[in-house]
């Protein structure tokens, strides 16, 4: 099998020991290619992959390797230009080559399915995925723990769906979902994931050890589910009966929070059943054996900013860990676990509307909606307690605000000066001037100055007002901005 990995980062490492059972070998850098942006990071990563990588040339990777599979996983925000100006010509030079088309394996949780075929015919097979991330725990392979979750824009082959089925082996249980269910199944999972944030503040809080809370929480969950991986680490029974009733009632909050979520949505009852148990014994055996720092890289360093990860972040601080000190009320709890999920949902979903996932430019950004929610968080409170913006936002453990304002505040940059200014003056005095001082100077006004000018600018009028005229652009920025004029040296 020849295979083309266009975006190779994080994600594509995390999954290569599980994948390269099937498609890795003594010929491995004869068959397998990938594409990266981080060339700094080429070197360490052609020796974790084996096989070789190229600087940003996805035609390159894909024309010279005539791949049987393309993994496709750029940031979401890149991924519908890369579709229109990567893969549908190689799409169409294959067509008109004859034979079978590759196989598309898509790992941005959006653009969906659909916009694939759109893009390159009803004839190219293209499935969503979302892998299990967690494959390997304090050193050891993770062995039918977690699953993962596939999503079909039309029905695949027996054959086909084996195939995938093969190459994930180890990844734990196959989940198949419908599109529409993917942001209300992230709501659930990213609660659960929530507890690598939580569950080492509350072991402080009770003076104990985070990994023996971890365990003693992952054997009161398996005793509300009865699903024990038979390959999994071992419960020792830590004895913590001075905190027991408390810890057994937390773990029962999560439980019956995410477990009653999830009847609120419209996935089938095994489906659930799987993201509760599943998921939650794997949060928990990584919490019951890693160290602090792991269970932080896996919630506050995973989370992208403005993402749903990182909501669930915010509602486990500003909610659930409050609401956990001294006298806890455990249905308050429970009822705190459901309405987070939601919240996470909700998130996700103004996400999936904020941007339009049918190719073009970013043009096709529903920019006017996002503008009249942010003005909506500033003026009426709405998503959170956003009042404003000002330097907390610059951080993401004191952000309050949603990820739009940083979108909006660029556009307002660019509408008091110019996207020549935003895109290219800025940067060139950045070395000489410092951020700041190339901003005082551009701007004509300070950082904070500015952060008090977007406040007023969101403030002014109704919400529901359109924006003023110029305020978006309506060319390309390459018809807005010389990037030619950067002197880089």
């Amino acid at each position: 099998m020849n295979l083309t990995m266009i975006g190779v980062g994080n994600l594509m490492e995390i999954i290569w020991p599980i994948i390269s059972r099937v498609v890795g070998g003594d010929d491995v850098a004869d068959r397998v290619i990938g594409v990266t942006a981080d060339e700094a990071d080429i070197a360490r990563k052609e020796a974790v992959f084996g096989f070789p990588l190229v600087l940003n040339d996805n035609h390159a990777a894909l024309r010279d390797n005539h791949p049987d599979l393309i993994m496709f996983s750029p940031p979401p925000t890149v991924a519908p230009d890369l579709i229109d100006s990567v893969l549908r010509p190689y799409y169409e030079e294959r067509r008109t080559e004859g034979g079978p088309l590759p196989v598309l394996y898509a790992f941005p949780p959006v653009p969906l399915g659909q916009t694939y075929l759109d893009a390159l015919g009803d004839d190219v097979l293209v499935v969503n995925m979302i892998p299990n991330n967690v494959t390997s725990i304090a050193g050891r392979p993770v062995v039918d723990e977690g699953h993962y979750t596939v999503t079909y824009a039309a029905p695949w082959p027996t054959e086909r769906v084996a195939e995938l089925q093969n190459l994930f082996a180890g990844q734990g249980e196959y989940v198949e979902v419908e599109s529409h269910q993917i942001v209300p199944m992230l709501g659930g999972l990213c609660v659960i994931n929530s507890l690598w944030y939580a569950l080492p503040i509350v072991a402080d809080r009770l003076e104990l050890d985070h990994n023996d809370v971890g365990e003693y929480l992952r054997a009161r969950v398996r005793d509300l589910t009865g699903f024990a991986p038979a390959q999994s680490t071992p419960i020792r029974g830590e004895d913590l009966r001075d905190h027991a009733d408390y810890l057994t009632a937390m773990a029962r909050a999560w439980h019956d929070g995410i477990a009653r979520y999830y009847t609120e949505t419209d996935l089938a009852p095994d489906t659930a059943r799987t993201f509760v148990h599943r998921h939650l014994d794997l949060t928990l055996h990584t919490a019951q054996v890693e160290p602090r720092e792991v269970l932080e890289d896996l919630s506050v360093g995973a989370a992208t900013k403005g993402g749903v990860l990182e909501r669930a972040m915010r509602c486990a601080r500003a909610d659930l860990l409050p609401a956990l000190a001294d006298d806890v009320d455990w249905n308050q709890i429970t009822d705190l676990v459901t309405a987070s999920a939601h919240t996470v949902k909700e998130h996700g979903l103004t996400l999936e509307d904020a941007t339009d996932t049918q190719l073009g430019s970013i043009l096709n950004f529903r920019w006017e909606e996002i503008l009249r929610k942010a003005r909506r968080e500033i003026v009426h409170g709405e998503d959170g307690d956003c009042r404003g913006v000002g330097p907390d936002e610059e951080y993401r453990h004191t952000a309050r605000c949603a990820y739009r304002h940083w979108f909006l505040m660029n556009v307002y940059l660019a509408y008091l000066t110019s996207w020549q200014t935003v895109w290219v003056d800025l940067l060139e005095d950045m070395w000489a001037l410092d951020f700041d001082g190339s901003f005082e100077k551009h701007v004509g006004m300070t950082v904070d100055e500015f952060y008090d000018s977007y406040n007023a600018f969101m403030r002014e009028g109704d919400p529901d007002d359109p924006p003023p005229p110029g305020f978006f652009p309506t060319e390309p920025l390459s018809e807005l901005v010389d990037f030619w004029a950067i002197k880089s040296g």
